[in-house]
């Protein structure tokens, strides 16, 4: 397991043990259509024709299922570390988008853009955590609320 996701902290404790699920039953889908949105426009924006993605932290995978139908010709793989998230983004698995329950620092895989959407505010050594995530994509976008 990685540092900066340690099982041993309360933070992280509370993504496995269902608590956090407990306190946000919804994990946040109704926030998904607006982060689909500003990624895509962003892209365009920036003339970005990007084909392999992943999301840190993808929660119920709502966002990346979004992504999808506006990008048909890319492929998605959502990480999360919580089984109760993992569950949830299931349902939303197809042939462009799939789900790991496995923190993205302990993959090998690189992508063409990396998403980190509101993970930041549940990582203790977020600088670390971000010079960890260097090398895994030649772009980043990132949201912190």
């Amino acid at each position: 397991m990685n540092e900066f996701l340690d099982t041993t902290s309360k933070v992280q404790d509370e993504y496995e043990n269902g608590e956090y699920l407990n306190k946000n039953p919804s994990w946040h889908l109704e926030d998904s259509s607006w982060k689909a949105d500003k990624i895509f426009n962003l892209l365009l924006k920036n003339n970005l024709n990007l084909k392999k993605f992943a999301e840190v932290g993808c929660g119920a995978g709502e966002i990346l299922s979004q992504l999808s139908c506006r990008l048909p010709h890319s492929v998605f793989r959502g990480f999360e570390i919580s089984p109760q998230a993992y569950n949830l983004s299931i349902s939303r698995m197809s042939v462009s988008v799939n789900f790991n329950l496995k923190n993205i620092l302990d993959d090998d895989e690189n992508f063409d853009c990396l998403l980190c959407l509101d993970v930041f505010e549940h990582i203790d050594d977020y600088m670390g955590f971000l010079r960890s995530l260097k090398n895994k994509s030649e772009y980043k976008i990132f949201i912190y609320h």
